[in-house]
């Protein structure tokens, strides 16, 4: 065989071996792109991360809009907190920095103060109406404003004090004595009293109205001076409620406890 046949002859080869393994390639490469890769650890972790991410955001914009939303509907310029685990002890409220001002923007618009580590509990209706309880079952500080329907402020209070009057078996103390105080655009009755014979529930009690709105504000509680001129403990949260609140009619500051005891200020 010459040698030039040979050359043609290994040529030929050598083309035909390429083609087979270009081939080859090729089917390879063809196969892999049309399979997917598994995931990998790393990629189910990532992806698993980024859900639970999602749903913890979802979750923090739902309690905070939650939040939000009772401040909102609590009608007030004023955060109200009160501590579950509180006890309704009065050794803790005799100072006036213990006590906070709250203001509602609804029924007429009002203020009033509440003792900030005291109540474990505070109920708000849509209305405006505030029911703090303590955890003894039995103390109970209610503020309240609603329309008035009787025609005149007088006999709004009127009508209000012989209705409340009812609750007490007892009183210490009525202002004023008889009928309504009347001040300006309002009038007031003010009761001091117990619930019960043995007198070991007091109430204080405020009434006011303006013609237009009528105020309550009612303080319950377990009485630890039963005479006929308290000056325990409880009075003294009663006499900052006086004072606190902006329909009482009070014109002074809520003073310390040493203050209330010696009759200052």
């Amino acid at each position: 065989m010459r040698q030039k046949e040979k050359k043609i002859i290994l040529g030929l080869s050598i083309a035909v071996a390429l083609s087979i393994i270009l081939n080859i390639v090729c089917y390879v490469s063809a196969n892999k792109e049309q399979t997917p890769s598994a995931p990998t650890v790393d990629n189910v972790t990532t992806e698993n991360t980024a859900a639970e991410e999602e749903k913890t955001t979802a979750a923090k914009k739902t309690t905070s809009e939650s939040a939000t939303e009772r401040k909102n509907n609590d009608n007030t310029n004023s955060k109200i907190a009160v501590d579950a685990n509180s006890t309704n002890d009065y050794s803790k409220c005799l100072n006036t920095q213990l006590y906070k001002k709250v203001t509602c923007n609804t029924s007429g618009g009002y203020s009033f103060v509440y003792p900030k580590n005291f109540f474990n509990r505070v109920d708000i209706n849509k209305d405006g109406k505030y029911v703090f309880s303590a955890d003894d079952g039995v103390t109970e500080y209610t503020v309240f404003s609603q329309k008035a329907t009787a025609g005149s402020a007088q006999q709004e209070v009127k009508n209000l004090a012989e209705d409340y009057k009812d609750e007490f078996s007892h009183f210490y103390f009525k202002f004023p004595t008889e009928g309504v105080k009347k001040s300006g655009a309002f009038c007031r009755k003010i009761y001091g009293g117990h619930l019960n014979s043995d007198k070991t529930i007091g109430q204080y009690m405020i009434i006011a109205s303006n013609g237009t709105y009528d105020y309550i504000l009612k303080f319950k509680y377990k009485a630890d001076d039963k005479s006929d001129n308290p000056k325990g403990q409880a009075d003294y949260m009663a006499d900052c409620f006086y004072r606190g609140a902006s329909f009482s009619g009070s014109t002074k500051e809520i003073r310390t406890y040493n203050e209330f005891l010696s009759d200052e200020s």
